[in-house]
């Protein structure tokens, strides 16, 4: 039996969360990232997609893997497209 994906979410919904709950701000998220505080803000926005060099630099610092990130930009990627 295959399962049929209902909905999926874009990666800037589990980045805020994190944020949120390891109570960090953008501004000092993206110092640590080393990307601009704009970029992080239209991502946790839903309004950038994680690229492959965004996901490197996610994982490095969040402990996860570079495929988790770019995984669910795919996922939502052929969900809404």
């Amino acid at each position: 039996m295959v399962n049929k994906i209902e909905k999926a979410f874009h990666p800037g919904l589990y980045l805020r969360e994190y944020l949120e709950y390891e109570n960090i701000f953008n501004k000092e998220f993206d110092e640590k990232l080393g990307v601009t505080e704009e970029l992080i803000s239209k991502i946790i926005a839903e309004k950038e997609n994680v690229t492959e060099e965004i996901a490197g630099k996610l994982s490095k610092h969040m402990g996860t893997s570079k495929q988790l990130w770019l995984n669910l930009q795919k996922g939502y990627d052929e969900f809404y497209n």
